[in-house]
């Protein structure tokens, strides 16, 4: 727990006006991490053969270990989850999606990852000191030809194809892996500003309005507009509470931080 000698009671008291705007979570890389329970198990994320969705997430300095942007898995069925995440090969960074259906079975045609290197094009060094925006869609339909799609700071870097299995989720962290149940691992030490989920695969053009050549920007104003969007530390939310201020409201909710991670920095 990253408690840096302040108690939680004293962090809690903090001015709601000094979380009010441009703030994010900073996260310690050891257990911190964002509990977003409540967006996996209100079905928008499942791998059902029918649903679209598109996840967005802004961050920088993940790290050069693995390191989890967001996951997501279910209460029972081992190796039955997904992830975004960053690593590093050497000085070779990449950003990846993982998926499992269940312990031998991917969700990609191709196996479980889709990874893009940073020499590919439109790949990005992901610890590289500045912001970035990773975007996730994917048309869950059984078999789909580029059903799944990597979007690296508003431009299409990688592209899988589906397999045939299906997968439901309960669980979803940012910041950490989430597998075999509620248990995490694979804890990112990033700065994690804005996230956002879509109830639609969202095309190209749209997703280049999220990046907005780098500057985050309200994307209730954008069409779809998400239908969970956070801005952490921001919206007058008490810590450690992450104020859903999408059209649907589901909080989240930050674990094993305190006040002193929000800080003072966000994409501009």
């Amino acid at each position: 727990m990253s408690m840096h000698g302040v108690t939680k009671a004293f962090s809690a008291a903090l001015s709601p006006a000094s979380r009010f705007r441009e703030k994010s979570f900073k996260l310690d890389g050891v257990e911190d991490r964002v509990e977003m329970d409540a967006v996996a198990a209100s079905g928008v994320l499942d791998w059902d053969h029918t649903k679209k969705w598109t996840v967005s997430i802004w961050f920088k300095d993940p790290g050069t270990d693995l390191a989890t942007l967001w996951s997501v898995t279910r209460s029972v069925g081992n190796f039955r989850w997904l992830e975004m995440y960053t690593n590093y090969s050497g000085a070779t960074g990449q950003v990846g999606f993982r998926g499992y259906a269940d312990s031998t079975h991917a969700l990609l045609a191709s196996g479980t990852t889709l990874a893009v290197n940073d020499s590919a094009t439109n790949g990005i060094l992901p610890n590289d000191g500045n912001w970035h925006n990773v975007v996730l869609t994917v048309d869950s339909a059984s078999g789909a030809t580029g059903g799944t799609n990597i979007y690296l700071d508003g431009l299409l870097a990688g592209t899988g194809n589906n397999g045939v299995r299906q997968n439901d989720f309960e669980y979803m962290k940012v910041g950490a892996r989430v597998s075999n149940g509620n248990n995490t691992s694979f804890y990112s030490p990033m700065v994690v500003s804005q996230f956002s989920v879509y109830n639609d695969e969202l095309s190209a053009a749209q997703v280049a309005n999220i990046w907005a050549g780098g500057r985050t920007i309200d994307e209730r104003g954008l069409t779809p507009a998400p239908v969970h969007f956070y801005r952490y530390g921001n919206d007058g939310a008490v810590f450690p509470n992450a104020v859903d201020i999408g059209s649907v409201g589901t909080n989240g909710r930050a674990e094993n931080m305190t006040g002193l991670e929000v800080v003072a920095e966000h994409p501009s």
